[in-house]
């Protein structure tokens, strides 16, 4: 299960705004994180979105941040960063979000880990 953090500037990415970009980062993290290997598999349902703004005491912060956390499947690792690519391409041309948000330091970054789930 993919957990996806956007950290946003709220004067430019508005709150009206967020239900459309979670779903449309639900689709982007199925279609560019699946993999064929046993429990590589994702559907939408399985991809949590939660949004922060930046703190008082944050510094350096973009005015758009997207980290993936996702579970290490070895295909997955051998092309992240192509993987990493495709989603920043797929917020762009999405067309959800202000063209400001584009370009200087706003991100998208994609973390792989050995993980166990199980739920509760």
């Amino acid at each position: 299960m993919p957990l996806v953090v956007v950290t946003r500037n709220p004067k430019i990415i508005t709150d009206d705004m967020l239900p459309a970009l979670a779903s449309m980062l639900q689709e982007i993290i199925v279609q560019d994180l699946a993999v064929d290997e046993k429990g590589g598999g994702l559907s939408v349902h399985e991809i949590e979105v939660r949004f922060r703004e930046p703190g008082t005491h944050d510094v350096n912060y973009s005015d758009l941040m997207i980290e993936v956390f996702a579970g290490w499947f070895s295909s997955r690792a051998d092309n992240v960063i192509e993987r990493t690519y495709r989603i920043s391409q797929g917020v762009k041309e999405s067309k959800l979000l202000p063209p400001e948000v584009f370009g200087g330091s706003n991100f998208v970054w994609v973390f792989l880990a050995e993980a166990g789930f199980a739920y509760i």
